[in-house]
């Protein structure tokens, strides 16, 4: 292992973590509140947390459409979860990018999401 590949590790898992903060933010925020285990935490705890996330987007007393994206939010995170331990593994600057990419998309989707929820808070009252 490179000290090169060493950073984009560092890099790609300093973004896993802030974009798994805002899916704690936007599972408080849910009609229905999930809390995920925050803190410091391991993958091994993160991942069937947010696969769990994913399971009960159905059960939440909101829209599909934006059930879904709470599904896609959760759904894409685990990808990138995995594609980054697969770069971990191999080494292939295309599962470091994939991931990155995994866990930016999955930031908008749940940023859109809160939202949608905070919108939708503030016009009930």
């Amino acid at each position: 292992m490179s000290d090169h590949e060493d950073l984009i590790y560092a890099g790609v898992a300093a973004l896993a973590r802030k974009v798994y903060e805002v899916i704690i933010m936007a599972s408080r925020i849910l009609p229905v509140p999930v809390e995920l285990p925050s803190g410091e935490v391991s993958p091994e705890q993160v991942k069937p947390s947010v696969i769990q996330l994913a399971e009960l987007a159905k059960d939440q007393p909101m829209p599909q459409d934006q059930q879904v994206k709470l599904e896609m939010v959760a759904l894409l995170f685990v990808g990138g979860m995995d594609l980054l331990a697969t770069y971990d593994h191999h080494r292939r600057k295309y599962l470091a990018g994939a991931a990155m990419c995994s866990f930016l998309a999955t930031e908008e989707y749940a940023l859109e999401l809160a939202r949608w929820l905070v919108d939708r808070f503030s016009s009930e009252e």
